[in-house]
């Protein structure tokens, strides 16, 4: 138990640590940042858990989006502390596959 419970707060903060990479250099982000920023590391999120996130990120109400902007380091906290989990897959950095069929010095 103690390990998966590690292994999802690995992968939450990997997530958030992708979020935070899409968020650039801002120091101040706003709602609509976010929204844009967890869109990009996860394009498979649906509507109300994006809202769920924002809303936990901002601690705002359902519905209220008129908020003022926070830093990114409270947001980067914030966002750790949740209940956040990766809806698709994670694209990582993708890898140049050689084009040979065998690696060079060992044809035969």
């Amino acid at each position: 138990m103690v390990e998966l419970r590690k292994q999802f707060r690995l992968e939450r903060y990997d997530y958030v640590d992708d979020i935070m990479n899409y968020l650039g250099g801002s120091l101040n982000i706003n709602v609509g940042q976010l929204r844009d920023a967890v869109q990009a590391a996860d394009p498979e999120i649906g509507s109300d858990q994006l809202d769920d996130y924002v809303y936990w990120a901002f601690q705002m109400e359902t519905g209220d989006e008129a908020t003022n902007p926070i830093h990114v380091d409270e947001l980067a906290e914030r966002l750790r502390q949740g209940s956040l989990r990766r809806c698709g897959p994670q694209y990582g950095v993708l890898r140049r596959v050689p084009t040979s069929p065998t690696p060079t010095g060992l044809r035969s």
